[in-house]
């Protein structure tokens, strides 16, 4: 199970994280959890963010939950197998300054991290040290990232190992 823990929105990079699914085979699932954010009522909407927020939407390799409570996130946390962190080069605050506070929960519980190459995570996050980066807004890198970490276990097992390890300096 690969999973995304936060807020849902534009600037967020879930879109690639959805639409990397597409270049994965069958046998991974997508856990999506968070608050859907919509900036303006009339804002014009992506196939895929519509999908999110129908109730109705049903996919088999896709599971969305709306908002939970903290306490009940590590729980989830640990039901991944690989947790993404991702980000989108479309909004200059996200892309250079934003550090997600997500990453910390997920190094934490020692879990291999795919985190999108961006400057707010690249401050915590290291490319084969304690994440995989990919390139930002690149379903394929993305999907590419993932397989990448499933076929290395030995490196993944020491990548989130790390994570946990740098955890305990923050």
């Amino acid at each position: 199970i690969i999973g995304y823990i936060g807020t849902i929105d534009k600037t967020r990079g879930v879109d690639c994280v959805i639409k990397a699914m597409e270049f994965l085979p069958r046998k991974f699932l997508l856990k999506i959890v968070g608050n859907i954010k919509i900036k303006n009522k009339n804002e014009k909407l992506e196939d895929w963010y519509r999908l999110l927020i129908d109730e109705n939407f049903q996919n088999e390799r896709i599971i969305y939950s709306p908002f939970v409570p903290y306490n009940q996130v590590t729980n989830i946390i640990d039901d991944c197998n690989i947790v993404i962190a991702p980000g989108s080069q479309t909004d200059k605050h996200v892309s250079e300054y934003a550090s997600p506070l997500k990453i910390f929960d997920y190094m934490v519980r020692g879990k291999i991290i795919i985190s999108a190459k961006l400057a707010g995570h690249m401050d915590v996050l290291h490319d084969k040290v304690n994440c995989i980066f990919y390139e930002p807004d690149s379903p394929r890198d993305l999907a590419n990232s993932i397989l990448f970490a499933t076929e290395n276990s030995n490196l993944s097992n020491s990548i989130a190992k790390e994570a946990w390890k740098n955890s305990l300096n923050y």
